[in-house]
């Protein structure tokens, strides 16, 4: 018969998941999950100790095994799909990394994450009252979302993600992100939304389609209006908003304009100084006594250097 070795990784410690003596009698569990379990997916939680039940193709080794991404069983059981470096730890460019993930059609999950800091360096420490939550913008762009992430001091992040669906929460993944150098000049983004930015399926289901944005990071001018257009599906209030780190959101309101004509909505932006911002879009049902909820949202750039050639090709098109 052949053994499955269980192996801890350098995660798995750092969450405080190992095993733990609990001096009572031990309680089994059934999990359907690895019943017949796809051996491609198997592949990440188990190492058989004879290769030839990996039963897979193309075997791995215990090196390759231990530097797997750490996908958890939800990851799977959402149809979600890795499409950015395979592997557990993950280097930094100039400062920044993109952990891109693909999702199913009518992908309802709404994405949370925490990034967390443990410096490699007695000397490397978080510039004060830094929070890491605003350093990571989740962009939606069609069936792709990408945790787009700026590191303000060198050293080891860890990138833990959540799916949020109905109030209840589960564990998708995680990753090591080292980080070996700052940029001169690391700033926040603007506002973080709960939601992301981009549309994607809760845009669609609060009655607007979009028809000139698709993705969440969009390049515009100073002093130039940016028009993003939508298609109404439903009868629906609209209030949308404008924001930066450095001017208050009620300063900012003369540059941001709205109006319906038929079923047809178009916001125009007019960004009055370089630099970053992000807009807000809410909207609720005519006649609902209910609040304003944010359905949209978009992160605005002046400065294509400060954008990704992907961010600027597909704000571009």
């Amino acid at each position: 018969m052949n053994k499955l070795t269980l192996i801890l990784s350098f995660l798995d410690f750092e969450k405080g998941i190992y095993p733990k003596s609990l001096g009572g009698a031990v309680i089994g569990q059934l999990n359907d999950f690895f019943f017949l379990t796809d051996p491609d997916i198997f592949q990440y939680f188990c190492l058989p100790n004879d290769p030839k039940w990996q039963l897979v193709p193309k075997t791995i080794s215990v090196e390759k095994f231990l530097s797997l991404p750490y996908l958890k069983q939800n990851f799977f059981e959402n149809k979600l799909k890795l499409l950015s470096a395979s592997s557990c730890r993950l280097e930094t460019i100039h400062g920044e990394c993109d952990v891109i993930v693909k999702v199913p059609e009518n992908f309802s999950l709404i994405f949370s994450y925490d990034l967390g800091f443990k410096n490699t360096d007695s000397n490397s420490k978080l510039p004060p009252q830094t929070q890491l939550k605003n350093y990571v913008a989740v962009i939606h762009q069609d069936c792709k979302v990408t945790f787009s992430i700026r590191c303000p001091a060198v050293g080891m992040y860890i990138l833990k993600v959540e799916g949020n669906q109905q109030g209840e929460k589960s564990w998708l993944f995680s990753s090591c992100i080292e980080n070996s150098e700052v940029k001169a000049q690391v700033s926040p983004y603007p506002t973080v939304p709960e939601i992301g930015f981009g549309p994607q399926k809760l845009t669609y289901d609060a009655g607007l389609h979009a028809l000139s944005h698709k993705t969440g990071c969009v390049h515009v001018q100073r002093n130039k209006t940016c028009e993003f257009s939508f298609i109404l599906e439903k009868f629906v209030i609209v209030h949308a908003s404008l924001h930066r780190s450095t001017i208050l959101s009620a300063n900012l309101a003369q540059y941001v304009s709205q109006r319906i004509q038929n079923d047809n909505l178009r916001i125009d932006v007019t960004p009055p100084q370089d630099g970053e911002y992000t807009l807000h879009i809410n909207c609720k049902e005519k006649g609902s006594t209910k609040g304003f909820m944010n359905v949209c949202n978009y992160l605005l750039n002046t400065d294509t250097k400060k954008m990704r050639s992907w961010e600027v090709s597909i704000s571009q098109s």
